[in-house]
């Protein structure tokens, strides 16, 4: 159900709130979940990607605190990042720094740093002035031996490269990056903007730069 719901979200329908439901329904006779599997951090996660951010920074706010409750410290890295993301997308950018700084020393103590730390950590270095350094953090996590990495990773890794190449007026490589990562999203179904961190505008952008009027 878990999938089925996440399939019907990257496909631009929305959160299917009748799966919802039913896991709702399914896990209430659980007598425990792991938090990255309980609905209602799905949510949390999910609410953002269709532009309920007060309703995502609630629900991870809640989920954070569930997990300090249970002293189960190795979630709070990926919880804070995407508590960081929302509030990064919000334009809370103080509020996005605060809690990736919370994420960081998590996740120095627990050794697990997520994807989305660093991507949010990017975005806010890029959109506070810090293009190079946001820019930086992300090329160096790509793959530099001709390796693949999963299609989510490259869109969103694609697309922080391609707003920083805009930002720094070099608008032929950034048309080239994220027309790479539309291209890369829609292959891999994601077709909901929220899935694929929006870039239709930065893309749309770029292309206007490059003189890609058509």
């Amino acid at each position: 159900l878990r999938y089925l719901a996440l399939a019907r979200l990257d496909a631009g329908f929305g959160i299917p709130w009748d799966l919802v439901h039913r896991m709702q329904q399914l896990q209430r006779a659980q007598a425990w979940i792991p938090p990255v599997d309980r609905v209602s951090v799905l949510l949390a996660y999910w609410r953002k990607c269709v532009d309920d951010l007060d309703g995502s920074r609630t629900d991870l706010q809640q989920a954070i605190a569930d997990a300090r409750d249970e002293g189960d410290d190795a979630v709070l890295p990926a919880l804070y990042g995407h508590l960081a993301l929302t509030e990064c997308w919000a334009g809370r950018y103080a509020a996005g720094q605060r809690a990736i700084e919370i994420a960081t020393r998590n996740a120095n103590d627990t050794g697990m740093a997520p994807v989305v730390l660093h991507v949010a950590q990017a975005l806010l270095d890029i959109l506070t002035g810090e293009v190079e350094v946001g820019r930086s953090l992300i090329a160096a996590r790509m793959p530099s031996d001709g390796s693949s990495i999963d299609a989510q990773r490259t869109v969103v890794y694609e697309h922080v490269l391609g707003f920083a190449a805009l930002l720094q007026g070099r608008d032929d490589e950034a048309a080239q990056r994220l027309w790479s990562a539309y291209e890369r999203a829609r292959g891999a179904g994601l077709l909901d903007p929220g899935r694929r961190q929006r870039l239709e505008g930065d893309l749309g952008q770029a292309l206007i730069g490059a003189g890609r009027l058509d």
